[in-house]
């Protein structure tokens, strides 16, 4: 029952903890542990509800912690296939370095202006550092280069 994932980011001024597996299941703080704790009660109160109404609990997805093969199909409308094929030939490269660097740079943006978080495993091998939460069975890193995103892992 405590296998969900969670993802702890800055909005504005508060930090907030969402539960993907859990639609509409957030905690909020100013700090990431004060989100954390709002965010286990808003958890144990969901999954009650859900537990109540479904006699079963949801499935974790592990988001977060699968792995992920780096390829996907895209579908498109013919005429803009045509145009970013265009403009990778007239910049000199492929259009799936095209397309990929043009994903990168809007998530990038994105990921500035905190309005989309991703989160980075535990296992992560760039430079981090660790700190406890509230609870001992919740280890957050941070990514030094990256302050606004935590990842938690339930260490039980």
């Amino acid at each position: 029952m405590n296998n969900y994932e969670c993802r702890v980011f800055k909005y504005g001024d508060d930090w907030v903890c969402e539960y993907p597996d859990l639609e509409g299941c957030i905690g909020i703080g100013a700090t990431p542990e004060e989100a954390v704790s709002d965010g286990e009660e808003a958890k144990a109160l969901w999954l009650k509800d859900y537990y109540e109404d479904n006699q079963s609990y949801p499935e974790s997805l592990d988001t977060y912690s699968k792995d992920y093969s780096g390829k996907f199909n895209l579908r498109l409308q013919p005429s803009l296939h045509r145009e970013l094929a265009i403009y990778a030939k007239s910049e000199g490269v492929s259009l799936n370095a095209l397309c990929s660097q043009l994903l990168a740079y809007s998530l990038g943006r994105k990921q500035a202006s905190n309005t989309i978080t991703v989160n980075v495993k535990a296992s992560h091998n760039r430079d981090e550092h660790e700190k406890s939460v509230s609870d001992d069975s919740w280890t957050t890193k941070s990514l030094k280069s990256e302050p606004n995103i935590i990842s938690l892992v339930n260490a039980s």
